[in-house]
């Protein structure tokens, strides 16, 4: 019984750091290559601001038709979202 108990423990033992090595491996995740996103921007335009929160970029845009404001997805590395902002009158 004493011997039983005795691999019982060790199976248990060698269970639990088989356990941990594969957690830390899953916690280690290799990085992913950063992505080039282009955004063409029309004659004349210029960037005035830009903005971060997690994976998501807003840029404001200022052209001849007013301004934009861009949203992108950098996980995607993508324009997920183009809003214009037009002056009254036009």
């Amino acid at each position: 019984m004493v011997v039983t108990l005795a691999v019982l423990i060790v199976l248990a033992l060698a269970a639990l750091v088989a356990g941990i090595i594969v957690k830390s491996r899953q916690l280690v995740a290799p990085a992913a290559a950063p992505r080039d996103i282009i955004a063409r921007l029309p004659a004349g335009a210029t960037v005035e601001h830009m903005v971060m929160n997690g994976d998501r970029l807003a840029v404001r845009v200022r052209g001849e038709q007013g301004v934009e404001i861009l949203m992108f997805d950098l996980r995607k590395g993508r324009l997920r979202q183009r809003l214009k902002l037009i002056p009254a009158g036009r």
